[in-house]
């Protein structure tokens, strides 16, 4: 495995860089820890679902940078656990093992069992991630590409079951991921 190193904020942090799928260049992952919108697991966590959302800051002129997504996030008190910016650079801003406080519960769900249930937390057992996108524009060719090297290397650490957007997870409460073209997406995680 190689390692890269990074300057994140006067701090010198290690990474490794993740061997992709044949056929796929290698991964590079920014550590940015946030200190909201999660909490640690008391248990290790039994991961089988990916949600796909979408963010911006519209406050902002330039609504797509990082750091400006980010306030959005802390003003929110939510994070997901990975973020895919424009260019298809991936930020893990919580640990997979933490709950990212990302999809709230499916009232659905909730309703059908009457009862409080793992699944009705939809946060409890799933790794959200993140497109930096606004509802007026497409994920970027490059995000395609980093969602699908990030995807499958999840589904080889974890049992994953269900790939869906928010929207599918969150019934009738959210409308993201926008845009996402989801026949070119299953394309590219087929291969």
């Amino acid at each position: 495995m190689k390692i890269i190193k990074a300057v994140l904020v006067g701090l010198m942090v290690t990474l490794p860089i993740i061997a992709g799928a044949q056929n796929q260049p290698e991964i590079k992952i920014i550590s940015t820890p946030v200190s909201w919108g999660y909490r640690a697991s008391k248990t290790e966590r039994v991961i089988d679902t990916i949600i796909i959302h979408t963010v911006y800051n519209p406050y902002y002129k330039d609504k797509f940078a990082l750091n400006n997504v980010l306030k959005i996030m802390r003003r929110y008190r939510v994070a997901p656990h990975f973020i895919i910016q424009r260019d298809g650079a991936i930020n893990q801003l919580v640990l997979e093992n933490n709950i990212a406080f990302h999809a709230g519960w499916d009232e659905t769900r909730r309703t059908a069992r009457l009862t409080k249930t793992a699944r009705e937390d939809l946060n409890l057992n799933s790794i959200c991630i993140e497109l930096i996108n606004s509802p007026n524009e497409k994920p970027t060719e490059n995000q395609y590409q980093s969602l699908t090297r990030l995807i499958t290397m999840l589904k080889k650490r974890y049992p994953i079951k269900i790939v869906e957007g928010h929207n599918q997870a969150a019934h009738g409460r959210k409308t993201d991921p926008w845009n996402f073209d989801w026949a070119y997406f299953n394309t590219l995680t087929a291969q």
